[in-house]
Parts: C-alpha cells; sequence; structure tokens
C-alpha cells in the first residue's frame, strides 16, 4: 500500500540521480555493517531503470559472501565474475545474463570455486568495469557490493565505482558509524542514503 507507493516514488527520484551522468553510470549499493537489505535494493534500483525506456540496466553481484542475485534470477549454475577472472576464455557476452526484466541484465557472481577475495583485485576485473563502462553508455550498471565498512573488497570496488548508495536500518545507525562511511566513500562519490524500513 502506502509504504510501496513511497518506496517506488524513491526508486523514481533516485533514477532520476543516478542517469543524470552519462559518464558516472557504475553505482555501487552498500550497508554500513553486515544488515541485509542491499541485495533488495539493489535489484529495485535496477529494475526502476530498466522501467526507463531510454536507459537499460546491468545488476552485477558482488557480494560474494551472501549472494542473492543468482538464486533470485535464476542463475545458480551460469558463469559470473569468478569465472571471468579464472578463465580467459570466458567473454564477457558468456557473463551478461538475460534477468526476465526488459532491458535488465544481470551478471552473478558465479561459482564459489575460488572463494578468496581477490576477485576485484583481479585485472580482468577492472577491464571488465572498463568494458562495460566504455561500451554501453546509456547503461547504468549497479553493483549489489558487500558492507563498506567491514569488508576489503568493499573498498576496492569504491575505487572502481563512480558513485555510492547507502542502504541503512531506519532509526537504528550511530551517528559515528554514519559519518565514518561517508568520509570513507568521500563527498564526491556520495550519493546518498536508502532508509531501510522495509526489510529487517
Amino acid at each position: 500500500g502506502m509504504k510501496n507507493t513511497n518506496l517506488i516514488n524513491s526508486f523514481r527520484e533516485l533514477r532520476s540521480t543516478i542517469t543524470d551522468n552519462n559518464t558516472k553510470n557504475i553505482m555501487m549499493v552498500t550497508a554500513l555493517g553486515s544488515e541485509s537489505g542491499v541485495s533488495f535494493f539493489s535489484r529495485n534500483i535496477a529494475c526502476a531503470i530498466a522501467f526507463d525506456s531510454s536507459r537499460t540496466a546491468l545488476l552485477v553481484d558482488c557480494n560474494n559472501k551472501n549472494s542473492q542475485v543468482a538464486p533470485t534470477f535464476d542463475l545458480i549454475d551460469k558463469n559470473g565474475i569468478s569465472e571471468y577472472v579464472s578463465d580467459t576464455t570466458i567473454n564477457i557476452e558468456d557473463i551478461i545474463h538475460e534477468s526476465g526484466i526488459k532491458r535488465l541484465q544481470v551478471i552473478p557472481f558465479g561459482g564459489v570455486a575460488s572463494q578468496t577475495d581477490e576477485q576485484f583485485n583481479h585485472p580482468r576485473f577492472h577491464s571488465l568495469l572498463n568494458e562495460i563502462k566504455g561500451k554501453y553508455q546509456d547503461r547504468n550498471v549497479v553493483l549489489d557490493a558487500p558492507p563498506i565498512l567491514n569488508s576489503a573488497d568493499s573498498r576496492i570496488l569504491l575505487n572502481l565505482c563512480d558513485q555510492v548508495v547507502l542502504v541503512i536500518p531506519y532509526g537504528k545507525v550511530s551517528k559515528s558509524k554514519l559519518e565514518e562511511a561517508i568520509s570513507l566513500i568521500g563527498r564526491d562519490k556520495f550519493a546518498g542514503v536508502i532508509f531501510n524500513d522495509y526489510l529487517n
């Protein structure tokens, strides 16, 4: 009901701030700590962008410890980031999958075989993001990322993205933690906060 209408409107507002700038099209969605909600919001932001007929969205699962992207889009056994990074015969096209939603494509994290923290530091991951960024100007890339304050992965992703949206549980956040996160992200990349009062 009302809550959902507000949710949809906030995604629309967020979408217009995201899509205003074509060159800044890689957006990371992260949380402060281990609370969930990031995958839900990443997915919904990507869907909101895809509903705008002039844009396409690409949802990239960078949340390897807590992946919800593959199960949600039925991509459990499909190639993703980890295969692309570890196997040079795999092309970008092999890891971009249809979502079942028009204009929304998905890159899953992929197999858990190479469960190290090195994927995002790998040159092939960096070239993957660069190629997506250069090739698809009308595409918004949404990174479903681990928590910013306690994940080495997120620090790496922070350097590779253009803007960051922070998901925080409504009314449960210490001001100091929030300030720490914002100063880590930096004002130039900080796109705003989504208060998560929809999920616990």
